[in-house]
């Protein structure tokens, strides 16, 4: 993160006058909370930091180091809210104060993952001050991330999609599988009842002809009339030839005249 010792002095010279003791406050807690700062120890510049801002709430030199120490305690949501209200409460912000905030931001975005928001930070500092080399260097290597980052999203998209169609498909030809189950069932159940049906007409037909004898047919008026005369001339000479056996059998008595 950015520290501006140098400017903060000079501004504090220029605006804050350090005419009283509330200014000397000021100053002190600033001063130390910047030697604690480079030292490592944050928590203990923080600590220094509220301290002045106890002294100036309104000054936007001390929000701006409490922010950075924030960042590097590592609460970077915390650090990114108190940057922005600080763009947000003063119009007038110097150009070196506002790139170094625009900056900041942009660490804060890209530490939560934001990567889109991060690169336009970067590239805000960098309309301010395009020979910040290290507003630069953020700002490809997060536009190498951002790339990166969309073309995973889209893999996994694609993998999503292609399970969600294998899986449409999977359903589909289940569904069809049991319609083509429920069709054949059908088909089978006509066939069936149609068997029966046919069963059931044979056995009624069977019904209606079981009185008649097998091969049994009625005879047409010319064929029975000619059949009622062969039995007629069969009957003459049954009668015929029954005489001549009985007139034969019967012994002839002598005259007895």
């Amino acid at each position: 993160m950015k520290k501006i010792i140098f400017f903060l002095i000079v501004l504090f010279a220029v605006k804050f006058p350090l005419s009283s003791v509330k200014d000397l406050k000021l100053y002190y807690h600033l001063k130390k909370g910047n030697n604690e700062y480079k030292k490592g120890k944050f928590d203990s510049s923080l600590s220094n930091y509220m301290k002045a801002q106890g002294v100036a709430p309104e000054n936007p030199i001390v929000s701006f180091d409490i922010g950075n120490a924030m960042y590097k305690k590592g609460k970077f949501e915390k650090a990114r809210e108190i940057f922005e209200n600080i763009l947000n409460r003063n119009r007038d912000l110097p150009e070196d104060l506002k790139e170094n905030i625009f900056y900041n931001l942009g660490n804060c975005y890209y530490k939560l993952k934001n990567y889109e928001k991060a690169l336009n930070y970067y590239k805000k500092a960098l309309l301010i001050n395009g020979k910040d080399e290290n507003a630069r260097k953020n700002y490809e290597l997060t536009l190498k991330k951002l790339k990166k980052n969309n073309k995973n999203m889209n893999k996994n998209k694609n993998k999503e999609n292609k399970k969600k169609n294998k899986d449409n498909k999977k359903n589909n030809s289940k569904n069809n599988k049991k319609k083509n189950n429920k069709k054949k069932k059908s088909e089978k159940n006509k066939k069936n009842d149609k068997k029966k049906n046919n069963k059931r007409e044979n056995e009624n037909k069977n019904k209606k002809t079981s009185g008649k004898r097998k091969g049994e047919r009625k005879l047409k008026p010319r064929e029975g009339s000619k059949v009622l005369n062969g039995l007629k001339e069969s009957e003459k000479k049954m009668l015929q030839k029954l005489i001549k056996e009985k007139f034969k059998n019967i012994k002839k008595s002598k005259k007895d005249w």
